[in-house]
């Protein structure tokens, strides 16, 4: 039995940072049913390359969720969406503060039709602030939140992280916010409204930047792939072209590292001898460690290096990374379907816990396909036809003629 089995989300999310968030509920468990607004409904529908007019990015995050349609503007709609509040445990959105607001969802509302309902806003800026408001991006976000700052290389100009981290990491802290609050409301029958601003989780990824400046007044320079408090701590080439990143800490560490290098010689030098010296003189470290590598094969100096006990790892590239035997170890790509049999892979759970049976194959949703089925557990399904009937049709046509500009 998965932990949350039994727990109902009613997902408006779309973008990165909520269907994220809700993905993870949905692999421990959770019902997560995501609300599109008809016709065309998320817009990852349309913004990667297409499975059967369904994009890729949004069949891994739509995977082990139902999909139905509802426009917040119909009363007849939100009507029977009120019904399902009284049976949810959770509303979850990412819209710009004061967005369902708009179609009469309120704070208040939802604690009168559920007292024990959880809240959760995913947005930029937050509920509150001179932002609030204001529409953001993953990379928005990366710079006003203080992480573009410090990336990139040293002297350069600053740099976005390669992946969404703004998005990714308030999708995480949402989730872990989220059944936190819901752990509450089983206890005292009171649910909470959640406010997870992009950027406060960002500013938080800054900590030991912001401690600096703090106790310094020193701002911390951009290091490339260096760190600001160790040294050599650094990708180094071998002689087959591979990049091996070194990271050392201690100085047990760096010791293990010159014994393999053959650098022993240097480990009484006062340039050297010290984490703070090397760091004070890490170009000269960084060169004579890199010399060495230079000297041996990638494969070869990765096996030395892990039995003296220092901390390295290939820079691998994304196809190198996504079927090593560690990650085909650890389950984390996995095979997602629709029910017309169209397939593909996408990554796997990360969560990994006891009594729990890990996800070894997914299934994927259209958009609106559990429409008809999810809205008659709460309306007359007679009704829920006469409704949803034109809806369906009407969006089925207008995404698939827009999904089709993909191909």
């Amino acid at each position: 039995m998965k932990p949350l089995e039994g727990m109902l989300v009613l997902d408006f999310t779309q973008f990165t940072s909520g269907p994220l968030c809700s993905y993870l509920m949905a692999d421990l468990g959770a019902e997560v049913v995501k609300i599109e607004n008809p016709p065309y409904g998320d817009n990852n529908h349309y913004t990667s390359p297409s499975l059967n007019k369904n994009t890729s990015y949004i069949t891994s995050l739509n995977h082990s969720k139902k999909c139905i349609l509802m426009n917040m503007k119909d009363p007849r709609q939100t009507a029977v969406f009120w019904k399902m509040v009284k049976s949810a445990d959770i509303v979850l959105d990412n819209f710009k503060a004061g967005t369902l607001e708009k179609f009469g969802v309120t704070w208040e509302k939802l604690q009168e039709v559920n007292p024990a309902i959880v809240w959760t806003s995913i947005s930029g800026y937050g509920q509150t602030g001179v932002l609030a408001k204001r529409t953001a991006y993953d990379g928005t976000i990366h710079g006003v939140g203080g992480l573009m700052s410090v990336s990139g290389e040293k002297g350069g100009r600053p740099l976005k992280a390669g992946v969404s981290m703004a998005d990714m990491n308030a999708g995480f802290m949402a989730c872990c916010a989220t059944l936190s609050a819901v752990y509450g409301a089983r206890k005292t029958g009171k649910g909470r409204r959640i406010d997870l601003a992009m950027t406060d989780g960002t500013y938080a990824f800054i900590q030991m930047e912001v401690n600096h400046y703090l106790n310094t007044g020193e701002v911390l320079p951009r290091m490339g792939r260096e760190h600001s408090y160790f040294a050599p701590y650094n990708s180094f080439a071998c002689k087959d072209g591979r990049e091996l990143m070194i990271c050392t800490r201690n100085e047990i560490e760096f010791l293990s590292l010159c014994r393999v290098l053959g650098l022993i010689g240097i480990v009484g030098d006062p340039k050297y001898a010290t984490n703070k010296a090397r760091v004070a003189n890490r170009e000269d470290i960084n060169r004579i460690v890199e010399e060495k590598t230079m000297e041996w094969d990638g494969e070869q100096l990765e096996k030395e290096l892990v039995k003296a006990g220092v901390p390295c790892a290939f820079i691998k590239t994304i196809p190198e990374a996504m079927y090593s035997e560690q990650i085909q170890a650890r389950n984390m790509l996995i095979p997602v379907s629709y029910d017309d049999g169209t397939a593909t892979k996408i990554v796997g759970s990360p969560i990994k816990m006891s009594h729990m049976e890990e996800m070894k194959e997914a299934k994927s949703h259209f958009m609106g396909q559990d429409t008809i089925e999810f809205l008659s557990r709460f309306e007359d399904p007679a009704l829920v036809h006469e409704i949803w009937d034109p809806v369906i049709a009407d969006s089925k046509e207008k995404w698939a003629i827009k999904a089709a500009r993909l191909k």
